[in-house]
């Protein structure tokens, strides 16, 4: 539904936690 978190979840999958961590 919420199309940031779509866009988190489809970068999470590319991006290592680390990244995901910084933010």
């Amino acid at each position: 539904r919420d199309p940031l978190r779509i866009f988190y979840e489809t970068l999470h999958e590319q991006v290592p936690t680390s990244d995901m961590a910084a933010v």
